[in-house]
């Protein structure tokens, strides 16, 4: 909150969602708000990250949206360049251009803009394969401002009670936007705390991302004629990447048969839609998966085994 009040901008509202914390968090939100008007705070049972977002998007009032997680924070690179200074102050002036999103970067997902990339004409659907292949258009909410009319418009709420929500609600996003602007400076720090959701894999991560990357797939099949489909295809495959390093992670966990057929019967469903030759770089393979890591138990002198472990499962999980 500290990171987004220290702005030298006034004309906005900051939703404070207490998703039923048990750490004084809900109070310390009051507090805030009885020192700030332009803070409204929301008190709810917890409904997990996306029923919070949800309260905040139903709540807000402004024509635009922005995430930021617990976790994380704002951290301004290109103050220098700007003597009224601020963040919220450049978004203002590319909000003015009455785009449908505006994307930047963040501490997570950061690089240069290629040379000769031309974004000007703000045209999302020219550009959007472009802005996946550079990784520039990802899965997180948090990297995309959007203006909330077509958030309630087009129904594009989180869906409740799922993990990796941002991938649906990304996913779908795409085909309501025609304008875009990007905004390059990577202000957003991404953190991994060590009780965080992302930092802890159990099979419920892997079991969600599945539901997920199996009703993307579905989403392709009906979208096929769609004017983005390279794009839209581009983002689904990336995020199959993401369900293959679950998969290897949990490679010693009590699921570990349950992930292996699920993993498999998806990658079967992928290859008849889209060919073996399309699908081949985005999974694993069998025999890496049943005997890559109990061969290495066997080979491996037992004191260098987990060193080797972690470097298998970035292999794989890359």
């Amino acid at each position: 909150m500290d990171s987004v009040l220290a702005e030298n901008f006034a004309d906005y509202e900051m939703i404070l969602v207490d998703d039923g914390s048990p750490d004084g968090c809900g109070k310390i939100c009051d507090e805030y708000a009885g020192k700030y008007p332009h803070i409204k705070v929301i008190h709810q049972e917890n409904g997990g990250l996306s029923d919070a977002r949800n309260a905040g998007i139903r709540a807000a009032k402004g024509d635009y949206l922005i995430f930021l997680d617990s976790d994380d924070y704002w951290a301004d690179t290109n103050r220098s360049k700007n003597a009224r200074g601020g963040i919220l102050f450049d978004l203002q002036q590319l909000a003015d251009k009455k785009v449908d999103l505006i994307l930047h970067p963040s501490s997570f997902n950061y690089r240069d803009i290629p040379k000769g990339a031309d974004f000007s004409d703000n045209d999302f659907v020219r550009h959007f394969e472009t802005l996946v292949e550079g990784r520039y258009y990802i899965a997180n909410a948090w990297t995309k401002i959007v203006r909330r009319e077509i958030i309630i418009k087009n129904n594009l709420f989180f869906p409740k009670g799922y993990i990796h929500e941002d991938f649906p609600y990304s996913l779908q996003l795409a085909r309501f936007i025609k304008t875009f602007a990007f905004y390059d400076n990577p202000f957003y720090q991404y953190r991994v705390l060590g009780g965080s959701i992302s930092h802890n894999i159990k099979y419920k991560n892997f079991s969600d991302v599945l539901t997920h990357l199996d009703r993307g797939v579905d989403f392709l099949v009906e979208n096929k004629n769609s004017p983005i489909y390279g794009g839209l295809q581009k983002f689904v495959f990336d995020n199959i990447g993401y369900l293959r390093s679950i998969s290897v992670r949990l490679y010693f966990s009590k699921n570990i048969i349950v992930v292996y057929r699920e993993y498999f019967s998806f990658k079967e469903k992928c290859r008849k839609i889209f060919g073996a030759k399309a699908i081949r770089p985005i999974f694993i393979g069998k025999t890496a998966f049943i005997i890559g890591l109990p061969i290495l138990r066997l080979l491996v002198p037992p004191m260098l085994y987990p060193a080797i472990k972690a470097v298998y499962q970035k292999f794989f999980s890359e």
